[in-house]
């Protein structure tokens, strides 16, 4: 399995919308995530294709190859020709799940005006369905004008899932534990809380448990 890798910054150019859960939007707000990864869609050739081109991933060099050249000249096109998030200095909307106040509740975001109140579930101390807010909204439904969180590409490239380094995985906003002198000192995401005995020995299997949470 491959997936593109987008190294972020929080600050322009074109905008897109992405996606993150609560977890990792507290990782950004904590400081802690600067990278995340996504998987790459083929076709049932295992190829990409974009604008009529496609392209091969190499299972060895995780770079690509044109499938329909007339020889098997080797081609490397640039990733982020293929990259749905763009070029690095594009900036990014965040979405994340969001509340409007309860007298809202049956209306849709995209008919919110936005002077409106928004309340994020990422750091919220309120409880859902308190006086203060509604029903939660998943984050698909954010408006732009609601989102808190923009950031710039830095860089884009291609590589296998299981190649990400101790490094990279605690780029991605793992989270450690409490304890200092652990053997196991990152979160196992396969669990709700951490709890002794629970946990990942590697940043590396953190960001296992968290790619399959």
């Amino acid at each position: 399995e491959y997936q593109v890798l987008l190294i972020m910054t929080t600050a322009t150019k074109t905008e897109k919308p992405i996606l993150f859960n609560t977890e990792m939007i507290q990782a950004i707000l904590d400081g802690r995530k600067t990278q995340t990864r996504r998987v790459i869609k083929a076709d049932e050739k295992g190829h990409v294709c974009r604008d009529g081109t496609c392209i091969e991933l190499d299972k060895e060099h995780g770079l690509v190859w044109n499938p329909y050249a007339g020889s098997p000249k080797r081609i490397y096109p640039d990733p982020e020709e293929y990259c749905p998030y763009g070029y690095p200095g594009n900036e990014l909307w965040v979405r994340e799940n969001f509340y409007f106040p309860s007298i809202l509740d049956h209306g849709k975001p995209s008919n919110v005006s936005e002077d409106v109140a928004v309340y994020y579930e990422a750091g919220l101390e309120m409880q859902p369905g308190s006086e203060k807010h509604g029903r939660k909204r998943p984050s698909i439904h954010m408006p732009r004008w609601a989102s808190r969180i923009q950031l710039t590409v830095e860089d884009i490239r291609v590589e296998r899932v299981q190649e990400i380094s101790e490094e990279d995985a605690l780029a991605e906003g793992i989270e450690r534990t409490d304890w200092e002198y652990s053997c196991a000192p990152y979160r196992n995401y396969n669990h709700d809380h951490m709890k002794a005995g629970q946990n990942c020995s590697t940043a590396r299997y953190s960001f296992m448990t968290l790619w399959d949470f």
